[in-house]
This record gives structure tokens, sequence and C-alpha cells, in this order.
């Protein structure tokens, strides 16, 4: 039996677009795949963010703060 290959995708926050074309890599599950976002989102931005309509695996990092700088850790 072959291992299937590992794929993460680390970005600052999640975004419509991207979330669809995630769903579909998820829904053919020919490799695994898990989305990484540093924050839910970002100010400024338009859209709403509704994680019940994923089907992806995916996680928020943690952020450490070190002075004014935020750092994530996967």
């Amino acid at each position: 039996m072959t291992a299937k290959s590992f794929l993460v995708y680390w970005n600052n926050s999640p975004s419509p677009y991207m979330v669809e074309r995630f769903n579909v890599l998820a829904d053919r599950g020919a490799f695994e795949f898990e989305a990484w976002f540093n924050d839910r989102i970002e100010p400024g931005r338009s859209w709403d963010v509704d994680e019940s309509t994923w089907r992806l695996n995916f996680r928020y990092l943690p952020t450490t703060r070190i002075g004014k700088r935020g750092l994530h850790w996967p």
C-alpha cells in the first residue's frame, strides 16, 4: 500500500476564491491536503469567512507577540 503525499498551503488569511479551489482539492482525495492560516480575517477585507462550507482540513496558527511583532508558529 502506497502512502498518500501530504501538502500544506500556508497563507495569511482565507479568501473565498482560495477556499473554492481547496474544496476541489479535498474532494479529489489524490493526496492529503491541509491549509494553514495566520489569521481568520484581515482588516479591510470585504468578505465573510464561513468555515461550515469548507470541505478541507485547516487550522489557524497560534501567534506569539514579541514587542509589536506577531510571529505565527506551525
